[in-house]
């Protein structure tokens, strides 16, 4: 289809070669069947270590990597799956509650190493050794205001004595205005709020304020990333609660999952469906358009047999090359497949057309290799450019993508010439392929095509010129906020609606804070704390509008000034003697009780604290004190028709997230001490910060080589400024519809961006390189006419691939399905109806003009 210059001996190489294919075609035909079958295998394996994690679409040398990587090992105790009960019964709930955390208790500890449902050990611990958790300054104020209110109470020669607690009349009130006093409420109030993260859960259960919600958390022994052991967990988990039956409980009983665990669960078997679902709908689709626009059976299984040959292969040698598949390449069968069929499309076509004229097998061939060869390879050469402009980045994510796929055009062509030519004289041979079941398809929809151009170009040259400019006008609009900051937009719809995702909001709510913290790693114990001296003093500077929630330290867990404390409080005790305490109101008794302990203190350590405080701070050597933990702010929901403002934290939106990560590394900077930052948010930030580097590289890269290749074949001005000029029209066009319905770019879906520049640009090329070889006595409606179909159907090959993704789970996966088409849409329109419009226009013109100046002429 894409005619090009043909060199002088091409005749005599494609005869050796067809002489070669006819005289070997079945073991041309068996070996690369043996190869497909090794393809196949090594596909498998690629697909099975299919990667998951945003570190893998990161350059390795990025910081949020490398500091994965240092952390991993050192730290365990924090990937958990929650189980989430939802009723209207309370009772039900916690019941069901503490029969699943029994089950689940049972599991070995490498599957579970350790399971919570309440805190009520650790409340108990805490109400033990309240009195050491307030701070020495307040008890030297509470011993010397015991003190003076004593000795004021004595003055009085009352046999009732007061701490100032009673609810009392106008009377005593005005024998107290020169009393000591002391703010015991405001006292209480400063350590409620110290004590909040215990405090809201009364009875000690984690549950919702109104008890409709209770909530288990299974933890994995150490930093588990392998898809297999989060599988069995979730697995057995779903298990345990689904032989509890949850509606013997209570009818209206439901049990959720969310947590890491079940988010990179439900997100592998999302990408995994979607995959699956992709390629079964490529193949039927392009399959059954074969048959359609060929009508012979066998032609189209030979046609298939070499696409399978040449994408087996492609993905085969990509395990040995790239070794895993992830987020971003994963979908990629899908797409070869839909563009490497396209050189099979082109060869085919040709040699069907040459039998039909009466030509046998051989010249066949020999016709359809000497002058589709060069056509395919300048294809090819236009895909795989593209493609491979993708490795200019560093962002693997980009880069695997374009290894991969370049690879794809590559065998696919070499198949295409190769196996596709051995699979129709091995059918040939047979007598399965006869000359009158060889049917010319009819052109309809491009004879339709270029009629209406040719009647309607003038109409079709001011919409175009009209749509420049509305195009400019849209794509002015594009802005950093292009970038899609919203994470929750590129997460499995299913996950986001019904599963993990849906059901973390509950788990947040009755938390009232993330689970899975951001690590600060230092490497010396003394350093924790320099660290979180940086992150008080950014928490002080930004006030409100403060994107870090909280942070803390096993060390913040152990009191201070233990030894002079419970020295004063022995000496509060010794001033508060049982005959003086029987002598106070309940009010105050009550107080003392609340305030003092029954029994002697002893001085804690961190390792004296309860299992549930130390494990998410203790790493896997056993060691403590090294870690800071970090929660960002929940996003907070606007009142009914109201909208948050654009600086309220919302965890979701990257820009926060970036602040986030920023702001967690300046304070690594402010502190001055070595340490690590391991977590989703520092990995989100670099994400979106590779993708505006990377993006505009792999943009300009694949324009640019797109542009050589077109000069080198194309040398006449006319002919490279129209198949450039209809390129960039119909990239124009796309980026106008994006500025129009606000489409929002991400990490994957960029990449339909370089690549619709070489698979778009290969319609332009085959309407414009076959006017250059016929006769223009035709005009380009004949061209439209006579090419527009097979350019029609490829295209069609293409945007089946790409269309497959819109019923991807994966918003991410639709959001690139849809920015492919559309750009496979206007770069076709562009190629097949605007410029042989524009061409008509002018050349309707200059012949105007001709006969004109013609006219003219006669008449002098």
């Amino acid at each position: 289809m894409i005619a090009s210059l043909i060199p002088m001996n091409l005749q005599k190489i494609s005869k050796s070669f067809v002489e070669w294919i006819s005289k070997y075609s079945g073991l041309i035909l068996l070996l690369s069947l043996l190869l497909s079958v090794g393809g196949m295998y090594y596909s498998a394996l690629l697909y099975k270590n299919l990667r998951t994690d945003l570190e893998e679409l990161l350059p390795e040398n990025a910081q949020s990597v490398r500091d994965i990587k240092n952390v991993v090992g050192r730290v365990g105790g924090l990937n958990h799956i929650s189980m989430v009960i939802e009723s209207s019964n309370r009772d039900a709930g916690r019941k069901l509650q503490k029969d699943i955390a029994e089950k689940i208790a049972l599991l070995p500890k490498d599957m579970v190493n350790r399971v919570q449902y309440n805190i009520q050990s650790e409340k108990a611990f805490f109400e033990k050794n309240k009195p050491l958790y307030i701070d020495l300054s307040d008890w030297i104020d509470i011993n010397h205001y015991v003190k003076n209110r004593i000795h004021f109470e004595k003055t009085r020669k009352k046999k009732a004595f007061s701490l100032g607690l009673d609810d009392e009349d106008e009377e005593s009130a005005s024998d107290q205005s020169d009393a000591p006093s002391y703010d015991f409420e405001g006292l209480k109030k400063k350590y409620q709020q110290k004590a909040s993260t215990y405090s809201k859960f009364p009875d000690g259960l984690f549950e919702s304020e109104d008890g409709t919600v209770h909530i288990v958390l299974a933890f994995l022994p150490g930093k588990v990333t392998d898809i297999k052991t989060n599988k069995k967990l979730s697995e057995i988990t779903h298990q345990i609660v689904a032989e509890l039956d949850p509606k013997k409980y209570a009818p209206d009983m439901v049990v959720g999952f969310s947590g890491d665990v079940q988010n990179l669960v439900e997100e592998h078997e999302g990408l995994v469906k979607d995959l699956v679902t992709s390629f079964i709908i490529v193949s039927c689709l392009v399959f059954g358009l074969m048959l359609v626009y060929f009508k012979n059976f066998w032609a189209v299984m030979a046609l298939n047999t070499s696409l399978f040959v040449g994408t087996t292969i492609t993905f085969g040698l990509s395990y040995f090359i790239v070794g895993y598949l992830n987020a971003n390449t994963a979908f990629l069968g899908s797409i070869v497949i839909g563009n490497g069929i396209n050189f099979g499309i082109i060869f085919l076509a040709r040699y069907l057309e040459e039998r039909r004229l009466g030509a046998d097998a051989r010249l066949s061939l020999l016709h359809s290799v000497t002058y589709t060869s060069g056509a395919t390879w300048t294809a090819a050469a236009a895909a795989g450019l593209s493609y491979l402009s993708l490795i200019l980045t560093d962002f693997r994510g980009f880069n695997q993508f374009g290894v991969i796929g370049g690879l794809g055009m590559l065998f696919c062509w070499l198949s295409s010439f190769i196996t596709l030519p051995a699979a129709l004289y091995f059918i040939e041979s047979r007598g399965l392929i006869s000359t009158k079941s060889l049917t010319r398809s009819r052109p309809i929809v491009s004879k339709l095509v270029a009629k209406s151009v040719t009647f309607l170009h003038k109409p079709i040259f001011v919409l175009t010129f009209l749509s420049v400019f509305a195009s400019m006008y849209f794509m002015g609009k594009l802005s950093s906020d292009t970038l899609e900051s919203d994470f929750s937009k590129m997460r499995n719809k299913y996950s986001m609606e019904h599963g993990a995702g849906f059901w973390s909001k509950k788990v947040d709510a009755v938390f009232k804070r993330y689970l899975t913290p951001t690590i600060i790693l230092t490497f010396d114990p003394k350093d924790s704390e320099k660290v979180a001296q940086a992150l008080t003093s950014i928490q002080k500077r930004d006030g409100a509008g403060a994107v870090i929630a909280e942070f803390n330290r096993v060390e913040d867990y152990v009191p201070k000034d233990q030894r002079k404390k419970i020295e004063v409080i022995d000496d509060v005790k010794r001033r508060l003697p049982k005959d003086v305490i029987k002598k106070l109101s309940k009010e105050d008794q009550r107080l003392i009780e609340e305030l003092l302990p029954h029994g002697d203190l002893t001085q804690i350590e961190a390792k004296d604290l309860p299992l549930a405080v130390i494990a998410p701070f203790q790493e896997l050597d056993g060691s403590l004190g090294k870690m800071v933990h970090v929660y960002p702010k929940l996003p907070t929901d606007p009142a009914p028709g109201t909208h948050l403002d654009k600086d309220t934290p919302n965890f979701w939106d990257g820009k926060q997230v970036i602040r986030f990560a920023n702001e967690l590394r300046e304070a690594v900077r402010m502190a001055e001490v070595g340490a690590v930052i391991a977590g989703q948010p520092p990995l989100s930030a670099d994400m979106i910060s590779a993708i505006s580097k990377d993006g505009p590289r792999a943009i300009l890269g694949a324009f640019v080589a797109v542009l050589c290749l077109v000069l080198i074949l194309f040398p006449r001005f006319v002919l490279w400024r129209s198949i450039i000029g209809a390129l960039l029209l119909g990239v124009l066009w796309l980026g106008g519809l994006i500025g129009f319905f606000d489409l929002k770019i991400n990490f994957l879906n960029f990449i339909a961006l370089p690549i619709t520049f070489g698979i778009g640009v290969d319609y332009a090329v085959n309407i414009f390189s076959r006017y250059r070889h016929s006769d223009k006595n035709q005009g380009i409606g004949k061209i439209i006419e006579s090419t527009g179909g097979a350019v029609a159907l490829c295209s069609m090959t293409t945007i089946i691939g790409y269309s497959s993704l819109l019923l991807a789970g994966s918003q991410a996966f639709f959001s690139f399905g849809l920015l492919a088409v559309l750009g496979e849409v206007t770069c076709l329109v562009a190629a097949v109806v605007a410029l042989p419009a524009i061409w008509m226009f002018f050349e309707k013109d200059k012949r105007r003009s001709h006969n004109a100046s013609v006219s003219h002429d006669r008449g002098r």
